[in-house]
């Protein structure tokens, strides 16, 4: 009996005396590891120390504004490059033809209107359309993906148009310019 009163009554003078003893454990065991850790480093050669600690931040004022000015301009190259590349589009190019998908919600928003005339919002009309197309079976929306395909190949006999109509341009162009501007351009070329 009295042993039994002893473990007892050391388990609690203990539990008194730490009352964080869950806390002290997890500190014991992170001090543990990070002592670890650094001994390791220590017991090995300085360059691979370095690595394993990472690599230093220090920069200077000046390099600093260096590395926002790059970001800054690289930022404007970006919009600048955004810009050409939209005025490069061909404006007389024929445009891409609608997928299955499109061409069953021209005809939806019309019944749609005809039916809910009241209604003025555009994203209910555009939820709906999903929601039937997404009901819709296959054999249901096969002929609007017969009209997206024959759509699509005017689209391409309309392109191939178009790019050929380009070069008979860049043709006559080209020949309609006399000789001495022909060598004009080619001198300027060459300095280039």
């Amino acid at each position: 009996m009295t042993c039994n009163k002893k473990k007892t009554n050391k388990f609690s003078r203990q539990k008194a005396r730490n009352s964080l003893y869950i806390s002290h454990v997890y500190t014991s065991f992170s001090h543990k590891s990070y002592t670890r850790k650094h001994t390791l480093i220590r017991s090995q050669s300085p360059e691979v120390e370095e690595k394993m600690r990472g690599p230093k931040i220090t920069a200077t004022v000046a390099q600093k504004k260096l590395i926002t000015d790059t970001t800054k301009k690289s930022k404007v190259e970006k919009s600048v490059a955004k810009k050409d590349k939209a005025s490069k589009k061909d404006s007389g190019a024929p445009k891409r033809p609608p997928s299955a998908f499109f061409v069953f919600m021209e005809q939806f928003r019309k019944d749609y209107k005809e039916n809910f005339p009241d209604n003025k919002s555009i994203s209910v009309v555009a939820k709906e359309g999903g929601a039937k197309w997404k009901s819709m079976s296959e054999s249901e929306k096969a002929p609007y993906v017969a009209m997206a395909a024959t759509k699509k190949a005017e689209y391409g006999i309309a392109v191939k148009q178009h790019n050929d109509d380009l070069i008979e341009k860049e043709k006559s162009a080209s020949t309609s310019k006399s000789s001495s501007e022909v060598s004009y351009d080619v001198e300027q070329e060459a300095t280039s």
